[in-house]
């Protein structure tokens, strides 16, 4: 006889699912087809339009995510995209990366799901989406969206390893190849595998014989990736082993334990009010069974081991590195919130109406996040800061060369632009596509004692204007326009 499910039930897995496809549309609606940044321009022109042999061979700075790279360069090959296409229009390569972002999610739902049930993968996706953490790397041209897909499969294989008694070929070749891909894609991803190594280990337990030879296995095949992943890395293994990104320095400094605190408070993302039921679920899942236990502890590993590896070596990592980390906290924390809630100690009442309630907090706390967010990049460009961290970074939300310099165009047709507070490959690179005559800043003096009017383009235009009228009291300054932007044109005529 076919069961139908209850209306409760599919509202409990409708609900959820509805939440996530809203999410995702607003992540790409806000960063899909967001101007190309400094760090991205150079790594198209530098790398992905030097074509492959260029990617493979030359690591003068650690900005070639090689692996990404090699699908950037395919990508733009397959679909005869340009440098002018892109800076006109990111979407058209932004949208690899969204692609791969989307595998991201897939995945972890079918780890929430193969796990935790049909709730557990709604929760893991809502979990990944809710905090802005992920839209705001999901659609960048670097080599993170691709570390976050290839770490949640091997994720997902290490949790399997966890239930198993040996590790198959198929898995141990699967886990290698991840594990070389993970790492000929970031270096810096070395300390995620090796967390996993670790902690397989802890969490699978040495009673047994078969568990020994299990983790053999395990390690086997993650020193055999991390071994084709270095044949891979042989033409540029100097630089890639030595370079100022990979210094090391004191151990155990402060700065260390602020950097991990820094990192797992973006990952919440103002979610901070569903501690208390991931608590509870963590502290109960080793009352439900000895594998809930065992995947607990094991992501938990996985997520707060780079902070110590990195450390006990001293270096100085920005906080970007331990990305990697948050399809960890994700599972981590869907395993508690299903831990919490689990039946039949919860009543089924409670139990969805907590489900309800937690999910329409995530949201509230996501609308929170972005308002948050934009505020305080909103004050970085008032404060002469330049943001990048995790969820907050200048090049997001108010960043517009194009409909900045277009608008300039259209009402300032011919005029030259002098050009303050820029990086080198993000504003030079789009006023020379567009064209536009520009100067750079040491030639300000020239024009303002031969002309009348003169056009400036800052990143932050309030102090510009503040030191304008202090240097240049015959001077008075305007915005071109009224919204807030990065670059921003200031236009001055002398009074």
């Amino acid at each position: 006889m076919q069961h139908n499910p209850s209306p409760q039930n599919r509202l409990t897995t409708l609900a959820p699912a509805a939440a996530c496809l809203l999410l995702a549309a607003l992540a790409a609606y806000l960063h899909g087809n967001e101007d190309l940044w400094n760090d991205e321009i150079y790594t198209l022109q530098f790398f992905v339009f030097k074509g492959f042999s260029t990617i493979v061979t030359d690591y003068h700075v650690p900005n070639n995510h090689i692996l990404a790279n090699i699908l950037h360069w395919a990508w733009t090959g397959l679909f005869g995209l340009n440098e002018g296409d892109l800076l006109d229009t990111a979407w058209k390569i932004r949208l690899l990366p969204g692609l791969l972002s989307a595998g991201t999610a897939l995945v972890l739902w079918r780890t929430g799901r193969r796990f935790w049930g049909s709730t557990g993968a709604w929760v893991a996706v809502l979990l990944l989406l809710s905090g802005i953490t992920f839209q705001c790397f999901a659609f960048g041209v670097r080599g993170y969206p691709l570390s976050l897909l290839i770490a949640s499969g091997l994720l997902y294989s290490a949790l399997l390893f966890l239930e198993k008694n040996r590790l198959s070929l198929p898995h141990a070749i699967g886990m290698a190849a991840g594990t070389a891909a993970l790492l000929y894609t970031i270096p810096s991803n070395l300390y995620f595998i090796a967390a996993l190594g670790v902690m397989a280990a802890l969490a699978k337990g040495w009673k047994s014989r078969d568990q020994r030879l299990a983790i053999v296995q395990l390690e086997l095949a993650l020193l055999a990736g991390i071994a084709l992943a270095v044949g891979l890395y042989a033409p540029v293994l100097g630089k890639v082993l030595h370079n100022e990104y990979v210094e090391a320095g004191a151990a155990m400094r402060a700065e260390h334990w602020q950097n991990a605190g820094r990192v797992l408070t973006q990952f919440f993302s103002w979610r901070f009010l569903l501690l208390p039921l991931l608590l509870f679920g963590w502290w109960k899942a080793g009352s439900i069974d000895p594998l809930r236990r065992k995947q607990v502890i094991f992501l938990a590993g996985v997520l707060l081991l780079p902070f110590l590896f990195s450390a006990l070596r001293g270096d100085n990592a920005p906080m970007r590195t331990y990305l990697i980390g948050l399809p960890a906290f994700v599972l981590l924390c869907t395993a508690g919130w299903i831990s919490a809630l689990e039946r039949p100690a919860v009543p089924a009442a409670v139990r969805r109406w907590g489900m309800m309630l937690a999910g329409v907090y995530c949201l509230a706390a996501y609308v929170y996040s972005i308002q948050e967010a934009r505020q305080k990049l909103e004050k970085g460009l008032v404060e002469l800061r330049r943001d990048q961290e995790l969820n907050y970074n200048y090049y997001e939300d108010f960043y517009a060369p194009n409909r900045e310099f277009d608008q300039f165009h259209r009402q300032f047709p011919n005029q030259t632009l002098i050009l303050e507070t820029t990086e080198p490959f993000d504003l030079p690179v789009y006023l020379a596509h567009k064209q536009q005559r520009f100067v750079p800043l040491d030639s300000i003096q020239d024009y303002i004692m031969r002309e009348r009017t003169i056009y400036v383009s800052t990143r932050y235009p309030r102090n510009f204007i503040r030191e304008m009228e202090k240097l240049q009291p015959a001077w008075g300054c305007s915005y071109l326009q009224g919204e807030v932007r990065y670059p921003r044109v200031v236009v001055c005529k002398r009074r």
